[in-house]
């Protein structure tokens, strides 16, 4: 097998872009996980780092891990990126808010 081989699979996952359409619903591939979510903040593990979206009345719409897509609905009041942590220093659901 070739090396430089990726499958359409991977490649969808290696994928990462962000979609806001009009600050009331944000479409996002390249998601592996979603580690926290309340009506404030949605916390997801994506190909590119961490991903925090913060805002109001905020709704995890559609989910598909498989494909990597998260729809994410309500009132988007900003988006942060920040590094990969190593599992000793993960946050916890209650840690949200705290940068």
């Amino acid at each position: 097998m070739n090396a430089n081989y990726i499958s359409k699979k991977d490649e969808a996952k290696a994928e990462h872009t962000v979609l806001l359409d009009g600050r009331e619903r944000l479409i996002i591939s390249g998601v592996t996980d979603v580690t926290a979510f309340d009506d404030s903040c949605v916390c997801l593990d994506t190909v590119c780092g961490l991903l925090d979206i913060e805002g109001s009345a905020l709704a995890v719409q559609d989910l598909s891990l498989a494909e990597g897509k998260v729809s994410v609905t309500g009132r988007v009041g900003g988006l942060w990126y920040s590094e990969k942590k190593q599992k000793s220093e993960k946050r916890g659901f209650f840690a949200i808010g705290k940068r």
